[in-house]
């Protein structure tokens, strides 16, 4: 993958089919999310992961180099909102957030959220909101899991800090159901040994849904940055 990064690099960069401009730094601050394998965690002392990987090799495009500093969801985005980074990562598009985040046009990769029980929890779903009206949901805070589900008032849910605490919370019966992407689930569960213990409920929570980079719109020159990037991650 690093190869093949590295070689559009360098076929665009002789090319010139990305314009580059001064109007933005050559250094990016970015607030990202805690622990979210495959597409964005630690490794080695080293931020990798599919989007990670991806949007670095758009900014190297750019002349851009990164530094990371790793927040709470809820957190990262107050820091985009208010400029105390340049962006954040990785965010789902939504109405208020696009309020303060300036958003390329093209995304970075895209998630599939489902629910997930116990295996012995015996939870019939077919893909009905309204069937899970008694049970607690567990969510993380901040996060956006699509339209239907967020408007979905009349669900009890229970907010944690991260993907995690949302499996541990599972199996200890602080909640029967949570959601969240199968590969990040999975990855906190195989770590605890319990994998196994884990089953999904068909059919998903939505579609494929586009995850971004959101550009600070409180940072000078994000109009510029975010139309650039675009074009050299496309």
């Amino acid at each position: 993958m690093r190869r093949l990064i590295g070689m559009v690099i360098i076929s665009l960069l002789c090319c010139g089919s990305v314009s580059t401009s001064h109007a933005f730094p050559k250094q990016l601050h970015i607030g990202k999310q805690q622990e979210y394998p495959p597409y964005i965690f630690e490794q080695d002392g080293k931020t990798v992961g599919i989007c990670a990987e991806l949007a670095e090799a758009a900014f190297a495009v750019l002349g851009i180099s990164v530094t990371y500093t790793q927040y709470p969801f809820l957190r990262m985005l107050e820091y985009g909102k208010t400029g105390d980074v340049d962006a954040v990562m990785l965010v789902f598009k939504t109405p208020e957030r696009e309020a303060y985040l300036s958003y390329p046009e093209q995304e970075l990769f895209y998630e599939e959220n489902s629910f997930f029980t116990k295996k012995d929890a015996q939870i019939s779903y077919a893909g009905n909101l309204e069937d899970l009206k008694a049970y607690t949901i567990g969510v993380i805070s901040g996060f956006s899991y699509g339209e239907m589900f967020d408007q979905a008032t009349y669900l009890k849910k229970d907010f944690t800090l991260n993907d995690e605490l949302l499996v541990k919370k599972l199996l200890v019966d602080r909640f029967k159901i949570g959601v969240g992407s199968k590969y990040v689930i999975s990855y906190h569960a195989q770590k605890m040994g319990e994998l196994e213990n884990i089953t999904f409920l068909e059919p998903n929570l939505f579609d494929k849904n586009p995850l971004y980079i959101g550009f600070s719109k409180a940072r000078p020159g994000y109009e510029e940055l975010t139309i650039k990037f675009s074009e050299a991650l496309e």
